[in-house]
C-alpha cells in the first residue's frame, strides 16, 4: 500500500488503571521489616508482639527456618509471605518449617510469641542445614571446603569420644582475603561459643563431654569468599589447663619467598598440646598451622603462636625488601579526549621489587590531572607530561599524554504528527511507527562511543515543538551534533517550506531556521514530508516535469533557509514533491506502514525497521564502520527510489512515483552513524 505523505507523528498517551485482586485487613499497624544479611540469621526476643524479616535466596532450593532458643520455654509461630500471599507457616523452636523458594525473589517472615534466641534460613542440603550437617569422623576431624559466595555457610557435626579439652579452629587456604566465623551447638541447639575473624580464621576452646554430639558453623564475615579448613583437636593424655607457650624464636629475618620453621611447646607437660598460630600482617608473613612461616612482602610481622584457655607466644618476623632498579611506562604515548580518564600502567625492574610506590606529576596543570593511582584525566586540548617518580630510588620516566577534542555528545529531537484534528488535514497512519524507529536507530549508534541521546515529541503544536527545540538542544555545545528530525505534512508556498502540525499550526522554513541558529556546533535537519527540498532550494528536474510524474507547482522559489555552514540537511522530497510513506500490509497497520525515506535511513544505518532490532551498516561504503553524512545521502538517493519502484510494481501503477531525496551539502565528511567497538 503507497500513500504520500507529509511527516504527522502522533500524540501517543497511555491511561492504565492498576487494581488489586483481593484483599486483607489487620488490627493495627504491621511492624516495619529488618533485612537479614547475606548468611540469613539475627537474634531475636520476642515478647508477644511480631517482628517481620526480609530475605532474597540466594538459589532456587527448599529452605528450612529455624529458631534456636537461648533457654527453656520459648513458643514460636512463624509466617512466611510472598508479595503479600502466605505460602508456609510453622512453630515451636529449631526447624519450624520448610518451603521452596526460588533465587532472587524477596520474601517476608513473621515471627510471634515468647522467649529470645537465633532465627536462620538455611538450604535444606548437605552441609548447609543444621539437621543435614557433614559429618567429622575418624582419627582426625578436619574438612576442607569453599565458600562459594557471600552468605553461604556450612554446618558440620560430631560426636566427642572422650571428655576433656578441645580447640575447634578454621582458618584460610593459603594468603587469601577470608574472614571466618565461627558457632558451636550443642545437640539441643543452644549456642555454647560464637567467635568471629581474628586475622582471618577463629579458634574456640570448650570443653567436651564425652559422648555427646556437637554443631559446628562456619560462615565468612564481610562478604568475603574462598577455601577453608576446619580441624577439631582433643588429646585424652593431656587434658590440664596449658600455663605457657614457648617458640623456637623469638625473631625471624627472612628474604621475600623464603621459609623457616616455628615449634610451639606448652607448659606444663600434660597439658592440652594443641597451638594455633596467626599473623598479625598476612602480606609481609603468613604462617600454617604446623608453624611453617613464609615471606610474602617487605616489612614486619607478628606471628603469634595460642594455646587452649589463651597462653601465648610471639615471633617477630622481618623480611627484606628487593631493590628497585629501576621503573618504565607499559605505553610509548597516550592519547586521550577532553573530559575522558585513562589508566596508565607502570613496570618494575625487577618484577619483584618490595617498594613500588610511586608519586606522579603531571608538567602542563591545564591540560592534564593525574590521581595517585596514575588516572591521567584530559582537562584541554593539547600536549603534556606526565611524570612518574618512585619512593624508593627516585627512578624516574615521563610519558608524552595528548589530549585531543572532546567527543562530539549526540542529541536528537523526533517530531511526528499523526493524528491530524478534523478539518485540518489526514490521519497519517504510520507517523509513530516512523518516529519511533527512527529514535531506535538513533540510540543504537555509537559515534567514538557516544549514542544519540533523543527525545521524540508526538502531536504537537507550534510553540510547543519550538520550545522542544530549545530543552532539547539547551546543553549543545560548540563541536556537538544536534540532529532535527520531523515528519508532518507539509507544503512549499511563498518560496519557502511550511510544516503543517496537528492542529493547523505551521512552522515556516525561517521560524524553524531562526530557532536552530541559537544551537551552538552543528546541526543536521532531516525533513520528512512534502515540499520539504524547499528548505535548500532544490526542485525537479525539468525532464520530470515534462513527463508530468511531478505535481504542478506555481509560484516564486524563495532564498533557501538551511544552506549556512552549520547546517547539514537532508529533504525526502523536492520543494515540488510529494513524499510517500508505504506499508506491504493491504490492511494499512500502524506498525507495518512508514515513510519511504525513514525505511531507507533504518537501511543504510543499521537498524531493522520490520524487525526492531540492529542490522548490518548498508550505507557504509568504504567498511569502516562509520557512516558519514555523504554516504547516507548517496545510499538514501539511491534507496527510496527502489522502494517507490518496488510498491508502484506491487501495486500494478500506472505511472511512476518520484520522490528525490535532496542532501546540502553532499558528500559532507561529518560522521552520523557508526557502531565503533560493538
Amino acid at each position: 500500500m503507497i500513500q504520500k505523505t507529509t511527516l504527522a507523528v502522533l500524540l501517543f498517551a497511555l491511561f492504565a488503571s492498576v487494581f488489586a485482586a483481593g484483599a486483607f485487613s489487620v488490627s493495627g499497624a504491621a511492624p516495619e521489616s529488618a533485612a537479614l544479611p547475606a548468611d540469613a540469621h539475627a537474634d531475636v526476643t520476642l515478647n508477644g508482639g511480631e517482628q517481620r524479616f526480609t530475605f532474597s535466596p540466594a538459589a532456587n532450593s527448599v529452605y528450612s527456618v529455624y529458631f534456636f532458643p537461648d533457654g527453656e520455654g520459648a513458643a514460636v509461630d512463624a509466617r512466611l509471605y510472598q508479595g503479600g500471599a502466605l505460602i508456609a507457616t510453622g512453630g515451636g523452636s529449631l526447624r519450624l518449617f520448610e518451603a521452596s523458594l526460588s533465587a532472587g525473589e524477596t520474601y517476608e517472615l513473621a515471627l510471634g510469641g515468647t522467649g529470645s534466641g537465633r532465627l536462620e534460613v538455611m538450604r535444606a542440603t548437605l552441609g548447609r542445614c543444621f539437621e543435614k550437617p557433614i559429618e567429622l569422623a575418624g582419627d582426625e576431624l578436619a574438612y576442607e571446603k569453599l565458600l562459594v559466595r557471600p552468605g553461604d555457610a556450612h554446618w558440620y557435626a560430631f560426636t566427642a569420644g572422650t571428655g576433656g579439652p578441645a580447640t575447634i579452629h578454621a582458618e584460610p587456604e593459603g594468603a587469601q582475603e577470608l574472614v571466618l566465623s565461627g558457632l558451636l551447638m550443642d545437640a539441643e541447639g543452644r549456642v555454647l561459643e560464637d567467635v568471629g575473624g581474628g586475622a582471618g580464621g577463629f579458634v574456640i576452646d570448650c570443653e567436651l563431654a564425652a559422648g555427646a554430639r556437637y554443631y559446628v558453623r562456619v560462615s565468612a564475615l564481610d562478604d568475603t569468599t574462598g577455601a577453608y579448613r576446619l580441624t577439631v583437636e582433643q588429646d585424652t593424655a593431656r587434658a590440664a589447663r596449658p600455663e605457657a607457650v614457648t617458640l623456637s624464636a623469638q625473631e625471624l629475618a627472612l628474604d621475600i619467598g623464603g621459609a623457616a620453621a616455628l615449634i610451639a611447646s606448652v607448659s606444663p607437660a600434660d597439658a592440652h598440646p594443641t597451638v594455633t598460630f596467626s599473623s598479625s600482617d598476612s602480606a609481609v608473613a603468613t604462617v600454617s598451622q604446623t608453624g611453617e612461616v613464609y615471606a610474602v612482602g617487605a616489612g614486619e610481622a607478628v606471628i603469634t603462636a595460642r594455646a587452649w584457655g589463651g597462653a601465648s607466644a610471639s615471633c617477630v618476623v622481618r623480611v627484606a625488601g628487593v631493590p628497585l632498579s629501576g621503573i618504565g611506562f607499559s605505553q610509548s604515548a597516550l592519547t586521550l579526549r577532553v573530559g575522558e580518564s585513562v589508566g596508565t600502567s607502570l613496570e618494575f625492574y625487577p618484577e619483584n621489587a618490595s617498594d613500588r610506590r610511586v608519586v606522579y606529576s603531571v608538567g602542563s596543570a591545564d591540560i592534564i590531572s593525574v590521581s595517585p593511582e596514575g588516572v591521567v584525566t584530559g582537562l584541554a586540548e593539547g600536549t603534556a607530561r606526565l611524570v612518574a617518580v618512585a619512593v624508593d630510588g627516585g627512578h624516574t620516566d615521563i610519558l608524552e599524554v595528548t589530549v585531543e577534542p572532546a567527543a562530539a555528545k549526540l542529541r536528537a529531537l523526533i517530531v511526528g504528527q499523526q493524528m491530524y484534528e478534523e478539518g485540518v488535514n489526514s490521519v497519517r497512519v504510520g507517523s509513530i511507527n516512523t518516529a519511533q524507529s527512527v529514535s531506535f536507530l538513533l540510540q543504537n549508534q555509537s559515534v567514538d562511543g557516544e549514542s544519540y541521546e533523543t527525545t521524540v515529541l508526538l502531536d504537537s503544536g507550534r510553540a510547543e515543538t519550538l520550545a522542544a527545540i530549545r530543552t532539547a538542544f539547551a546543553e549543545a555545545k560548540e563541536g556537538d551534533i544536534s540532529l532535527f528530525y520531523i515528519t508532518c505534512h507539509g507544503y512549499y508556498a511563498h518560496g519557502m517550506s511550511f510544516f503543517e502540525l496537528y492542529d493547523g499550526s505551521v512552522i515556516a522554513a525561517r521560524d524553524l531556521e531562526r530557532e536552530l541558529r541559537k544551537v551552538p556546533g552543528t546541526v543536521v535537519v532531516v525533513a520528512d514530508c512534502c515540499g520539504s527540498g524547499g528548505l535548500i532550494g532544490r526542485a525537479s528536474t525539468l525532464e520530470e516535469f515534462n513527463r508530468g510524474i511531478v505535481r504542478v507547482f506555481t509560484g516564486r522559489v524563495g532564498a533557501p533557509a538551511l544552506t549556512g555552514s552549520k547546517y547539514k540537511v537532508i529533504a525526502s522530497a523536492s520543494l515540488d514533491q510529494d513524499s510517500y510513506r508505504i506499508s506491504f500490509d493491504e490492511n494499512i497497520t500502524e506498525s507495518d506502514m512508514a515513510t519511504v525515506l525513514a525505511r531507507a535511513l533504518c537501511d543504510g544505518a543499521g537498524w531493522s525497521l520490520s524487525g526492531s532490532r540492529r542490522a548490518a551498516l548498508r550505507a557504509d561504503t568504504d567498511y569502516d564502520r562509520q557512516i558519514t553524512f555523504g554516504e547516507i545521502g548517496a545510499y538514501l538517493s539511491r534507496r527510496v527510489p527502489w522502494y517507490l519502484n518496488v510498491a508502484g510494481e506491487l501495486a500494478g501503477a500506472s505511472t511512476a512515483y518520484v520522490q528525490n531525496v535532496q542532501v546540502y551539502p553532499a558528500g559532507d565528511p561529518l560522521v552520523l552513524f557508526g557502531r565503533q567497538g560493538q
